[in-house]
């Protein structure tokens, strides 16, 4: 799911000099995007990740709306037109935030968990017949990362929720 139609290629460059007819199937499917988009507003393809694309598309006209826009509703909460940007800023920031769907960067334990992944090769054992079988075993990273992650979804969540709370509070105020 890309709003870029040149950048939604998913395969290497190489597989696509070996299989042409992929290449061509892929652009003709980004051109089919590109004119749903510019007709009807979005594409078939971004409704399969209704949620990124949402968190894609709304930051980035709330920013350019806190840019670009004449008008606020001037009221006490509103008392400039400052105040207005910085709310609307505020609000995409905030859904920019929840883009990160792993939160790997804000994982502590996320280092510690990859090195272990890299060992995987110790934990394949040999059963009663000789044959390899992996035995999955849970650490304390693993406790500790999946844990942090957990934490990090729910932050995340309540952060979602918060910005859109507070984006339809003031929905009938978007515009210029």
């Amino acid at each position: 799911m890309g709003l870029n139609v040149l950048k939604d290629y998913p395969y290497s460059k190489k597989y696509y000099l070996l299989h042409p007819w992929k290449f061509l199937k892929h652009t003709y499917c980004n051109i089919k995007d590109f004119i749903w988009r510019g007709t009807k507003g979005f594409a078939p393809s971004d409704t399969w990740n209704l949620d990124s694309w949402l968190l894609q598309v709304l930051p980035a006209a709330l920013k350019y709306l806190a840019e670009h826009s004449h008008g606020w509703p001037s009221n006490e909460e509103f008392p400039k037109f400052e105040d207005w940007q910085e709310y609307l800023f505020k609000i995409a920031k905030d859904l920019e935030d929840c883009q990160d769907s792993d939160g790997d960067d804000k994982n502590e334990y996320y280092e510690d968990y990859m090195k272990q992944l890299d060992d995987w090769d110790n934990r394949w054992k040999k059963d009663e017949h000789g044959n390899s079988v992996y035995v999955p075993e849970r650490t304390e990273i693993d406790e500790k990362y999946f844990n942090r992650l957990k934490e990090l979804s729910i932050e995340q969540q309540k952060l979602l929720e918060d910005a859109f709370m507070r984006l339809s509070k003031h929905l009938y105020a978007m515009w210029d």
